[in-house]
């Protein structure tokens, strides 16, 4: 059973105060800087106008969902190192139900700079786009036992944005992330969380 009940507002002139000092305070410490924008008010548009100004590199995930729907898109970013989007939320923010993926990273480059965009696909895995020579790398979905979906992409975005950051070959890239978006569907919320063991074991065990 799923119960949605959240403050959709846009968060206060005082609380954004704060928040902006903190990011302008710290923000230029950080090497990467990830943004999961959801359209549900944290984000204003002074925020997000520094973290696109001063962020080092900017990888976002945004989400259309039934809150925000017709209101949230991802062309207010105008520059990132690198975008992670559903293929469902791709093809309603370009209108376009009937092109492959690549035609749709092509359509998305066209309107902001961005150096990947990895589209994720659900049961049927991810693709991942290096929009400088359009190479496609690709990777099957793990998950056979679905126990708890909530958070699994969220979970594939911030291990694909620091592997691109680290400069990890695009196909490693793709297989660590789908192996710990895996490892959180097989469980009921965050029972276990994914490290360098658990990575460990399930390459043993697939490449025997």
């Amino acid at each position: 059973m799923g119960v949605y009940n959240i403050n959709d507002e846009i968060i206060n002139k005082k609380e954004e105060k704060s928040f902006y000092e903190n990011i302008n305070k710290n923000i230029q410490n950080y090497d990467i800087v990830i943004v999961a924008d959801y359209g549900h008010g944290i984000i204003s548009d002074k925020i997000r106008d520094i973290l696109k100004k001063n962020s080092k590199k900017l990888f976002l995930n945004t989400q259309i969902n039934s809150f925000n729907r017709g209101y949230h898109t991802v062309f207010k970013y105008k520059k990132i190192n690198s975008l992670i989007i559903n293929e469902s939320e791709l093809r309603y923010e370009l209108r376009d139900k009937e092109s492959m993926v690549i035609d749709l990273a092509k359509q998305i480059r066209k309107k902001i700079i961005v150096n990947y965009i990895i589209i994720t696909q659900g049961k049927f895995g991810s693709v991942m786009i290096n929009c400088d020579n359009w190479s496609i790398s690709n990777c099957p979905a793990f998950s056979q036992n679905n126990i708890d979906t909530v958070g699994a992409g969220d979970t594939f975005f911030s291990l694909s944005s620091m592997s691109i950051a680290s400069k990890i070959d695009n196909n490693l890239n793709l297989l660590i992330s789908s192996l710990a978006a895996s490892h959180s569907t097989n469980q009921v919320g965050n029972l276990s969380i994914f490290n360098e063991r658990i990575l460990n074991k399930q390459l043993t065990h697939m490449l025997k």
